[in-house]
């Protein structure tokens, strides 16, 4: 019995071992292009661990202005890459940092237009 309960133990130990090793090398920049007030984003897929829907802000470079909420929608993606499309239609067109807070916060810069 205790033969298992260490079996379990050990391969419980090497997948927490993995996964923090693949959150540690892969990027934790997100890609992001936008068109008609679309954003269009590119991460790592396992940085969002697979998400169909993400929340992101964006915060103008220029201070005084309003921060903005935008909801994204999974595109397409699969096991190494995903694809989000945000709605940006409430932001004025300008220079904003994106962040997605996740397990492992993600940000980029984008410019709405």
């Amino acid at each position: 019995m205790w033969r298992v309960a260490a079996g379990i133990a050990i391969v419980l130990a090497v997948l927490l071992i993995l996964v923090v090793a693949v959150l540690n090398y892969s990027s934790t920049e997100i890609y992001a292009d936008s068109f008609n007030k679309t954003i269009i984003i590119q991460v790592e897929a396992v940085r969002v661990l697979y998400a169909d829907k993400l929340t992101a802000t964006l915060s103008p470079l220029t201070s005084g202005e309003p921060t903005y909420t935008v909801e994204c929608n999974r595109a397409r993606g699969g096991l190494h890459y995903a694809i989000f499309l945000c709605n940006a239609t409430k932001a004025e067109p300008g220079i904003y940092l994106i962040q997605v807070q996740n397990l492992v916060p993600l940000e980029g810069v984008v410019v709405v237009r």
